[in-house]
């Protein structure tokens, strides 16, 4: 909000008999919630502005409106302007690989998209647990747009040993986009697998040629260890990259591969038209057999059920990492339209 001749201050607007206060809170997840401080002294209630701080360079300003009452009744008004400062993320102590394209999602998605708090079922936000003796520890971050029902960023640490990095972009179905699908698995010797795909979701399985000729005119990467995928890999595209990078040089083409990906795909995003109600039942389809054919990754399943068990796996595997979306998701969002 600007204030009556107002004079920017290092990025906050400061009004006449307005007092300017800072304060570090601690973020829960997803969006921060506007608080409301009751300040006695100055008899008035200020409605607290928001500097989110989601990278070590960057920060997005959510300034919330102050009350207009407050302005004419109070002559002397507290504006407390707090920065949030995530909760220590598994990047800050992951392979630089992994911390570089975790830093790289978080700020294209703030960048190019409009987010909102995704609410991940209750206790699988952070996890803890035990793999041969070692600590896993497990962090997921989401949130959703109106183009995408869910974007999910995992990242697991086991001990000192490995670190893993898993992203997927889940359309909502009235929108015909791709999954943007991106994996990174790495240990002490290095970067073991690295995985980066915009999967189709359509009936034919091909992406749009909006998608191929801006993808065809990425930079080439070549990788001298290129990888072979699983037998039930039919779900990507031919534009996804499957590699072990052997030095500095090859991570950082995978670096800025996968985040080119990630750039067009919001790009294109945004520009998206819903689609026919009959065509979102393909979508869903497209979708249903992606994550089926994602859930038999028996490596994934394995670690899980020697860390948590059985049931536990089963119910991360489906309600966290690859849910499908219900049939009458079709006609709640197209009333919508």
């Amino acid at each position: 909000m600007v204030f009556p001749n107002a004079l920017p201050i290092s990025g906050i607007f400061l009004g006449p008999n307005i007092k300017i206060a800072t304060k570090p809170i601690t973020a829960t997840s997803g969006t921060p919630k506007p608080n409301i401080i009751q300040s006695p002294a100055l008899q008035s209630i200020t409605i607290i502005s928001y500097i989110y701080l989601y990278s070590q360079y960057q920060y997005i300003f959510k300034l919330i409106s102050i009350c207009g009452s407050c302005l004419r009744q109070s002559p002397n008004i507290l504006i407390i302007i707090m920065l949030e400062t995530s909760q220590p993320s598994l990047r800050q102590e992951q392979h630089p690989l992994i911390h570089k394209l975790a830093e790289r999602i978080i700020n294209y998605w703030h960048r190019y998209l409009s987010l909102s708090n995704y609410d991940l079922p209750e206790g699988l936000g952070y996890v803890e647990g035990k793999l041969e003796g070692e600590k896993l520890r497990i962090e997921n971050r989401c949130y959703q747009t109106p183009q995408f029902r869910k974007m999910h960023l995992e990242l697991a640490k086991v001990g000192k040993n490995l670190d893993i990095l898993h992203c997927v972009m889940f359309p909502r179905l009235e929108y015909p986009l791709p999954m943007f699908g991106c994996d990174i698995v790495a240990g002490r010797a290095g970067v073991s697998a690295a995985i980066a795909d915009l999967s189709p979701t359509n009936p034919e399985r091909k992406l749009t040629s909006e998608y191929t000729t801006r993808l065809s005119a990425l930079p080439q990467a070549n990788f001298t260890d290129v990888r072979q995928l699983p037998p039930w890999a039919d779900i990507f595209s031919e534009f996804c990259t499957f590699a072990r990078p052997r030095n500095a040089d090859e991570e950082q083409d995978f670096l800025e591969l996968a985040a080119n990906f990630l750039r067009i795909h919001c790009q294109q995003a945004v520009k998206s038209n819903p689609v026919s109600p009959e065509q979102q039942e393909l979508y869903l389809a497209g979708q249903r057999y992606y994550c089926t054919k994602q859930q038999q990754n028996d490596k994934t399943r394995r670690v899980l059920e020697k860390a948590f068990g059985e049931a536990w796996a089963e119910n991360y595997m489906t309600s966290v990492l690859f849910d499908v979306p219900e049939s009458t998701t079709i006609s709640q969002s197209t009333t919508s339209l």
